[in-house]
């Protein structure tokens, strides 16, 4: 399920990025390849990486969900978020959303009745979707 769910996020991805990437970074369910010139944080359950220029971010979450349905978390962070309606493909909610700076986000959600991960992209960058594509489920 949690490899379906990781397939169809990266079948979002259209192309792949060309640029080079700094380092691998591991985290115990996860590891991303991050981009020269892009900082890493950690807060919780959430990394964020960001663009040195603060034209862009990814926000990758991965949490235990305690048995509720992803269709149920997908609505609750829209509407926390103030966002769109989620679309649903498949197993995956995606919506967008602008955060308080007024910069349009998209999410994307998935995972099963243990388990999810929710990616925020915010902003857009070319980086964007190497970064996406290299995520590694552990």
């Amino acid at each position: 399920m949690k490899k379906r769910c990781f397939l169809l996020l990266l079948v979002l991805v259209l192309a792949l990025s060309l640029s080079a990437f700094a380092a691998t970074v591991e985290y115990p369910r996860f590891s991303i390849e991050v981009p020269d010139g892009w900082r890493v944080s950690q807060d919780g359950s959430t990394v964020t990486i960001m663009a040195n220029d603060k034209s862009a971010a990814l926000t990758v979450t991965v949490e235990d969900n305690d048995g509720t349905a992803i269709k149920d978390l997908a609505y609750a962070y829209a509407q926390q978020l103030n966002a769109t309606e989620p679309e649903e493909d498949g197993d995956v909610y995606m919506f967008g959303f602008q955060n308080p700076s007024g910069v349009e986000c998209n999410a994307v959600l998935c995972g099963d009745d243990s388990e999810y991960i929710m990616l925020v992209m915010i902003g857009d960058h070319p980086q964007m979707e190497g970064m996406i594509d290299s995520i590694e489920e552990k």
